[in-house]
């Protein structure tokens, strides 16, 4: 066999090879992705939707919705871990990335309802920069920080005094309430800094969350390790 028959053969093959292979992935993704739960009669249009979802991801997922008291929806699905294909199960833990900010919120609002903390009253009653404006009030601190102006490492980040300095450092992207910007990487030292300021016991925002909220934030205890998705 020639040259050209060679390379013809081995193209061959491995259009044999691909085809499978997609075939194999098609099949799979419609009728071994899990998916458990339930949903009312009228909501059952949701459980396609997550199923459609998974089919496109290598993990899993969890949804439940409550109305008026009622659990209209509780499904959860798809893969803890798709290396071992452990399967995502009703408590599976993961990290819960921005629903975190409400908390956020949430004690801002409280300490301006205590009178800690006022909307409308300029940063440099709490909080010095080299770059602070007139304007740049509670409301709008975060605009333009969506990234500081240098790089810091995970011990850095638990020490307060020196994530102060970087943000006190840090120059806005832009005019603080020009733009608007999603401050997905800074938004928790921004405001566990202004925290720390404003609180009359000078406490973080972790330590506000478990002693006026009770609400822990120490992680994954060791009882649960084993529910954890992971994430590769």
């Amino acid at each position: 066999m020639d040259i050209v028959g060679k390379l013809f053969s081995m193209l061959i093959i491995l259009l044999g090879i691909f085809i499978a292979y997609k075939y194999t992935m098609g099949a799979n993704r419609h009728t071994q992705i899990p998916l458990k739960g339930f949903t009312i009669s009228r909501l059952h249009s949701i459980r396609q939707i997550i199923r459609e979802l998974l089919e496109d991801e290598r993990e899993g997922l969890a949804l439940a919705v409550i109305y008026k008291g009622e659990i209209v929806v509780d499904l959860w699905g798809g893969y803890a871990d798709k290396s071992s294909n452990r399967q995502w199960e009703r408590d599976t833990l993961t990290c819960a990335y921005s629903s975190s900010k409400i908390f956020g919120g949430l004690m801002a609002a409280k300490m301006v309802t205590e009178g800690t903390l006022r909307y409308d009253e300029k940063l440099g009653r709490y909080y010095y920069s080299r770059y602070n404006e007139d304007h740049f009030q509670k409301e709008n601190f975060q605009s333009g920080l969506i990234a500081f102006d240098r790089e810091f490492s995970i011990q850095e980040a638990t020490q307060p005094s020196i994530i102060s300095r970087i943000i006190e450092e840090s120059k806005p992207l832009w005019k603080p309430g020009s733009k608007i910007g999603y401050h997905a990487i800074t938004y928790g030292f921004l405001i566990d800094q202004l925290f720390r300021r404003a609180d009359n016991k000078h406490r973080s925002i972790a330590e506000i969350l478990e002693e006026d909220v009770k609400l822990h934030s120490k992680g994954a205890l060791p009882m649960t390790i084993n529910m954890l998705a992971s994430f590769n």
